[in-house]
């Protein structure tokens, strides 16, 4: 089904929350530890693969989302 409008946003606004439970789940990371998303770290293999892009595109995609958006409301810009 196609997103209009802001539908996007709020679809990923509610599913990223769920996709770092899932990872953290399925890597056995505490709720108290950080995901570590360095190159060839199992977190971002796992995210690349969920969303079938290489990994650079996921740790892009990880930066902007769960550091800008759940963070601070905003995906965040990749310049300063």
């Amino acid at each position: 089904r196609k997103l209009e409008g802001d539908d996007g946003f709020v679809c990923l606004f509610i599913c990223f929350p769920l996709i770092d439970a899932v990872v953290r789940y399925e890597l056995e990371v505490p709720d108290d530890v950080d995901l570590t998303f360095s190159d060839n770290s199992p977190a971002l293999k796992w995210v690349a693969n969920f969303l079938t892009v290489p990994e650079a595109k996921a740790r892009e995609v990880w930066d902007a989302l769960r550091n800008g958006l759940m963070h601070r409301g905003m995906i965040k810009s990749a310049t300063a």
